[in-house]
This record gives structure tokens, sequence and C-alpha cells, in this order.
């Protein structure tokens, strides 16, 4: 698999609630992204896309001066990298390593 996973980090001294545990996948685009959402959904891991269009560029935000293309580059760029894998509290611990396996071991 080409490009790099990164993970979301916990600051020292807090606790997130992991509502989406959203990963970045840094050298690949959008379609790259999608296939492994994809091969993640044969796996019956239902990954999900759900910063598909950064916040500057949503309706509310569409005509001001900020978000002008290419104004935020980083932000588009992540837009098109960035997925989010299943988390809630009714997950266990044996199902929370299957969806970390393709990333552990054999990828996607």
């Amino acid at each position: 698999m080409t490009g790099k996973l990164f993970l979301p980090k916990e600051p020292d001294g807090r606790k997130h609630s992991w509502y989406l545990y959203t990963v970045r996948l840094r050298g690949v685009n959008a379609a790259k992204r999608n296939k492994i959402v994809d091969k993640l959904w044969n796996k019956n891991i239902e990954a999900g896309v759900y910063y598909s269009s950064p916040v500057h560029s949503t309706p509310l935000y569409r005509d001001s001066n900020i978000a002008r293309r290419g104004r935020l580059p980083e932000t588009e760029k992540a837009s098109r990298q960035v997925f989010s894998l299943p988390v809630h509290p009714r997950l266990g611990e044996t199902e929370i390593e299957y969806v970390a396996d393709p990333w552990c071991g054999e990828r996607p």
C-alpha cells in the first residue's frame, strides 16, 4: 500500500471520545483512499469518508474570501487523504484487533 498512515494523537492529560477514529494516508489521492475504504468494506470493516470536502468549501464559507481554492492547500490535501475507522462502545477487543489487522499485517 502506498502512503503512510498517520493516527490521531491524544494529548497528555486529555481523554478523547473517539466518536470517529479518523486517520490520514499521506501520499495518496482520493481515488486511492476510496479504493482502500472499499477494500476495508469488503472485509466487513465499516470505514467511511466523512470529510471529503474541506469546511472552507462548504456552502456557508464558499463565497467568503478564505474559500478561494488554493488558500488552504494542506486542508484540501487532507480532505483527499482522510477516512475514519469504526469505533464505538460495543466493539470488543477481538473486533478492534480485526479492524487494526489490515494495518498491522496484510495490507488491504
